[in-house]
């Protein structure tokens, strides 16, 4: 039995073609939500990210929607300035009908990139790429992760966390490396 939500999701994946998010619209529903223009800025950048990821996996013959990725990238901090911007966002954007959006947008806080590189959806991609940009540069792992631990430093069990998850993602990071034939540096690089 479909639930209403369950029943618009399915009704949106079979009837709609997705289509990338508009400047416009994208504009609207930042100043609706009155996201900061420098939350604006790192979306963008992350999507950048993230496409140039994907694009090189895609070559490699993975399978990736990258209306999806651009889309939930543009939108995963949309509600930000907010306290508990995921839900904040997901709520949002389901309202608004980007339902697949809103599922990414929803867990990105809390998701743990797959381990095997053959599994990548496009919300470990999101991930990806949000824990490699600093506002709305390109900075990679190393820089992206001193950034979080000087923020948490007062914190022990903070500090353990984060770095339990650094050492995770570097594991991924090296796996997409290993797949592309390139770092992530020289994938970003090439693409800009």
């Amino acid at each position: 039995m479909f639930t209403p939500l369950t029943f618009t999701a399915f009704m949106y994946n079979i009837n709609m073609k997705r289509e990338s998010l508009s400047q416009e619209s994208y504009e609207k529903i930042c100043k609706a939500e009155n996201t900061p223009v420098h939350v604006i800025c790192h979306c963008r950048c992350v999507s950048n990210v993230a496409v140039l990821i994907a694009k090189a996996l895609i070559k490699e013959g993975f399978d990736l929607d990258l209306v999806l990725l651009r889309n939930s990238c543009l939108l995963h901090d949309i509600s930000r300035a907010k306290p508990d911007h995921a839900e904040r966002g997901y709520e949002l954007l389901v309202k608004l009908g980007y339902l697949d959006e809103a599922a990414i947008v929803r867990e990105h806080m809390r998701h743990n990139p797959s381990s095997s590189c053959e599994d990548f959806t496009e919300l470990d991609i999101v991930c990806i790429a949000d824990r490699l940009v600093l506002e709305d540069c390109f900075v990679g792992l190393e820089e992206r992760m001193a950034y979080v631990l000087e923020k948490s430093k007062d914190n022990l069990e903070a500090i353990r966390i984060i770095r339990n998850k650094k050492a995770e993602l570097k594991i991924v990071l090296g796996k997409i490396e290993e797949k592309v034939g390139k770092t992530i540096e020289e994938i970003i690089l090439e693409g800009e």
